[in-house]
């Protein structure tokens, strides 16, 4: 029994110095993680004084930013809130120095190892250094991570210096990569399509391209503003795909185009409900008045959802809206007094 008792004490104990090495773990690591962020943005604070001295004119900037031009991660992230306030002089007068400090080096250098935040700064960064090292190290980059955020930063940049590959091969890119379903590549492939609408359009009309991928192409070249595309969206909005449809018929609503208003009555009677739900909003973009009548009989469907998007494209065309069969929502809770009494039990009169 006294042994049984020692070994308790003994367990009790060292439980209680785990725990207090734990805690004491805890609070040294904060104090250092404080202490680590307080240097750090007192870092960045010279830096971005330093920058704005060199905008200036006045040499001393330059002098200072000696003590930081290797540390990338730094410098990237204050270059980022400097670049996205200066253009013109100032700005160029910027980058001279940074060039000067080989700082562009520093960052291409740093885009292969160390934190993936500081990577990500750094790829962002080096759209302010347009070079062909620079369009080798992104081009490298973005063919080489598997990270997708990292490879989407190097390909902003890319797109920032004019070196962007084609959207033909950032398509072939992804279906090896099996990304096609990703909506995170949706703004580059809309910044491509903006770049070169014929080219996003050739991709999107290939037999070879994936039902979903052309239905992210169809969202990039609505978003690109180019009409020629349209035809190409009408005739999508008969496809067998739903998701296809779905984004055709919204990139239609995009375009706002009121050549497109046949297309949308077809879609006003869909199949898919979310194929009519947005084709009702559709007819709203595009101010089609003659669209009513089919707009009138969705507030007959049986999906509540496709009945308010029809009440909302009536309201917004300024037309009047005759009672329908359904409620336009779902059907409200009854909240009369008797509801609320619970059920009575069987052999028992109620309260």
């Amino acid at each position: 029994m006294t042994a049984l008792l020692g070994q308790l004490w003994t367990t009790s104990l060292l439980l209680m110095a785990a725990a207090l090495a734990w805690m004491s773990w805890l609070i040294l690591s904060r104090l250092f993680r404080e202490r680590s962020q307080a240097n750090r943005a007192e870092r960045r604070k010279s830096v971005s004084r330093a920058y704005l001295q060199i905008m200036g004119g006045d040499a001393e900037g330059e002098a200072r930013l000696r003590d930081y031009q290797h540390q990338a991660r730094l410098l990237a992230e204050s270059l980022l809130e400097v670049m996205g306030l200066v253009r013109g002089a100032e700005r160029e007068r910027l980058v001279a120095a940074l060039t000067r400090l080989q700082v562009d080096a520093t960052l291409r250098d740093r885009l292969n190892r160390g934190s993936r935040t500081g990577r990500l700064a750094a790829a962002e960064a080096l759209a302010a250094f347009p070079s062909q090292a620079t369009t080798a190290a992104l081009s490298s980059l973005y063919m080489a991570s598997r990270d997708g955020e990292v490879r989407i930063a190097a390909i902003r940049s890319l797109i920032e210096i004019d070196a962007a590959p084609s959207i033909e091969a950032v398509v072939v890119d992804l279906e090896k990569r099996g990304e096609t379903e990703s909506l995170q590549y949706l703004p580059i492939l809309r910044r491509l399509a903006s770049a070169d609408p014929d080219a996003a359009l050739a991709v999107f009309n290939s037999p070879d391209r994936s039902p979903t991928l052309r239905a992210v192409l169809a969202e990039a070249l609505a978003g690109s503003g180019a009409y020629s595309c349209l035809p190409a969206l009408i005739d999508a909005t008969s496809d067998p795909n739903v998701a296809l449809r779905l984004a055709a018929v919204r990139g239609i609503g995009q375009l706002a185009h009121p050549a497109a208003s046949a297309a949308v009555e077809a879609a006003l009677h869909d199949p898919a409900w979310d194929v009519r739900a947005e084709a009702c909003a559709t007819a709203a973009k595009l101010g089609a008045r003659a669209l009513a009548p089919s707009l009138t009989a969705c507030l007959n469907d049986a999906e509540w959802w496709v009945r308010f998007r029809a009440t909302e494209a009536l309201q917004t065309l300024g037309l009047p809206l005759p009672k329908p069969e359904h409620s336009i929502g779902p059907v409200p809770l009854d909240l009369t007094p008797s509801r609320l009494l619970p059920e009575p039990v069987l052999g028992v009169a109620p309260s």
